[in-house]
């Protein structure tokens, strides 16, 4: 929020496939957005669940592939 990005929030990691199920179910939306007058702010930034297995080796092998 600092620096007004609003690309999302990516929950990634070894828990992200056992919160698959769980989180379209739970509060966790209306408790990140529940925040006084940032409410209209972060309504408009998604959340994201990275299911990928290597997901940061994916990143990485991008980064690699590009030149400077």
């Amino acid at each position: 929020m600092s620096f007004g990005a609003q690309g999302g929030v990516y929950i990634a990691g070894g828990i992200a496939p056992q919160l698959r199920d769980y989180l379209p179910q739970s509060q966790f939306r209306s408790r990140f957005e529940a925040k006084g007058r940032l409410t209209s702010y972060l309504k408009s930034i998604p959340t994201y669940l990275v299911l990928h297995d290597d997901s940061a080796f994916v990143g990485l092998q991008f980064l690699a592939g590009q030149e400077t």
